[in-house]
């Protein structure tokens, strides 16, 4: 099964647009989640993070430094969607652009 994205209010809507150009048939919900705190959508607070994989499962996240070049977010995206499986993002946490693990 193919990598399903969903991006959370601060991501950069141009990656979403390029990344959706380069590959049309991506899953990519960029929906603004207007609904959610956002200590629950950004999730790129450590305690957060750490309290995600210690009490969830979930389908896996990446994330995406905010002075981190477009283009090379959506090159490096499209290689995740491109080379691996949604299944192998189990639970894992993940920073762009080295795709190591979230260690706490």
């Amino acid at each position: 099964m193919k990598i399903a994205f969903r991006a959370d209010n601060d991501l950069d809507r141009d990656i979403v647009r390029g990344l959706l150009r380069l590959q049309p048939d991506i899953h990519f919900e960029a929906e603004p989640l207007n609904d959610l705190s956002e200590a629950v959508v950004t999730g790129t607070d450590p305690a957060a993070l750490h309290s995600l994989r210690r009490n969830a499962t979930f389908p896996g996240v990446i994330v995406t430094p905010q002075s981190y070049p477009t283009g090379e977010a959506i090159e490096r995206l499209h290689m995740l969607w491109v080379l691996t499986d949604a299944n192998e993002w189990h639970n894992r946490i993940c920073y762009l652009p080295t795709f190591a693990d979230f260690v706490i």
